[in-house]
């Protein structure tokens, strides 16, 4: 099945009622990956496809009656699916991130050999409530971007479906965005509606203009923020909304108004994740801050746990001075020769930097020692310091790529 307009062209698979294809004027190359399953909801099974006058619907349903009805239709350049989901049971359907999430595979698989630059993309992905949005753009970075904006419905998170399968011929796959509605009950008899829109443009999603009158948008210049440091949180909107609130942890923000946006202003005592929401007209937005303490506080802190709980100490053994992962449910150490990014190289060299940084800031007698034992461990181990190569495990073994 297609759909098509002067710019954009759409193919559905008559079966399953997944959209296949999403192509720009001009560009051969599909943003959907091959042979997934965008829309399909997990647990759900197809009912039936069908088409007419230029709108192409599908119905999924569950072994207890609740169904998702899908229209998918273009108006001008712009793609619409639009996600029904009715209750015909006799008892509420409760929805949560873990047994609801719809499915959009962009075409993220990058295969050895094939024209990865022009016919793959990386996609990013905003869930805040009712501000909600994906934009994908092709690997050369060059615009246009494909955009999707929820014109309909909450979105409060995504998660990553990942078919291990896809690498087994050496490709690297990022896999496939799952967006997940706000939490929420539908009565019986009842129904909730979700709506995206998708259309190809130049600009990121974040920086267009708000043109829709059911848009609006929350953000600030730098999501994390110090103990007591002045935070402002900037509320947007295409529409005059009388009843704005912004708040965090039910607590009111006070905010000064500009024409139909505003500015919210608050600083915090202690440390941890704030979400900050503003909330009008009976839509809501949210982002969140992270309040933390001075970098060079983070920095003592951290190198302290490296040299206290991570660094190995055994007189005579390969490892002796390595920093390795720490189990904290067991207290203990890990290290596993065979993978190497479970080993004692690679990223844990980047331990010893930090450690570095730390003594930098702040000496202190007893971090230096342990740098100087992990120095050593990487001398013996890992790095030729006369003819100048980097081993990827201990031992200096060569049996992966070495670095000059």
């Amino acid at each position: 099945m297609k759909l098509q307009s002067e710019k954009i062209t759409i193919t559905v698979d008559n079966q399953t009622g997944a959209t296949t294809g999403i192509f720009i004027k001009n560009d051969p190359h599909n943003w959907i990956l091959d042979d997934a399953d965008w829309g399909i909801i997990n647990c759900f099974s197809t009912q039936f496809v069908t088409e007419k006058m230029g709108q192409i619907q599908v119905v999924l349903a569950k072994t207890r009656p609740i169904f998702v009805e899908i229209k998918k239709r273009i108006e001008k350049d712009h793609y619409i699916e639009t996600y029904t989901v009715k209750n015909e049971d006799v008892t509420e359907y409760f929805i949560t991130k873990d047994n609801f999430g719809i499915p959009f595979p962009y075409n993220c698989l990058y295969t050895p050999g094939q024209d990865i630059l022009n016919k793959c993309c990386i996609s990013h992905v905003w869930c805040s409530g009712n501000s909600a949005w994906m934009y994908s753009v092709r690997c050369h970075g060059d615009t246009p971007y494909l955009v999707m904006k929820v014109t309909e419905g909450s979105i409060e998170d995504y998660s990553i479906s990942y078919d291990i399968s896809r690498t087994d011929n050496g490709s690297f796959y990022r896999g496939a965005i799952v967006l997940h509605p706000e939490s929420c009950i539908i009565a019986p008899g009842e129904s909730k509606i979700w709506e995206f829109q998708y259309y190809f443009t130049d600009e990121k999603p974040e920086n267009t203009q708000l043109t829709e009158p059911c848009e609006i948008r929350l953000n600030a210049d730098k999501y994390s923020i110090h103990i007591n440091e002045q935070f402002a949180g900037r509320f947007e909107s295409n529409k005059e909304g009388e009843n704005l609130r912004i708040y965090c942890d039910e607590k009111e923000l006070s905010y000064t108004r500009e024409g139909n946006n505003a500015v919210a202003v608050c600083s915090f005592s202690t440390t941890g994740e704030r979400k900050i929401i503003a909330e009008v007209d009976g839509r809501k937005t949210w982002i969140f801050v992270q309040v933390i303490l001075p970098v060079a506080e983070i920095l003592q802190k951290r190198a302290k746990f490296i040299v206290e709980k991570q660094q190995y100490i055994c007189n005579g053994s390969s490892i002796d001075g390595a920093f390795l992962i720490y189990d904290s449910e067991t207290d203990s150490l890990y290290y596993y020769e065979e993978n190497g990014n479970h080993n004692a190289s690679r990223e844990r060299i980047s331990m010893g930097v930090i450690v570095c940084k730390a003594l930098q800031v702040q000496y202190d007698e007893t971090l230096m020692e342990s740098l100087k034992r992990h120095r050593a461990f990487v001398e013996r181990e890992l790095f030729d310091a006369e003819t100048g190569p980097v081993y990827n495990k201990v031992n200096r073994v060569h049996d992966t790529h070495m670095v000059h």
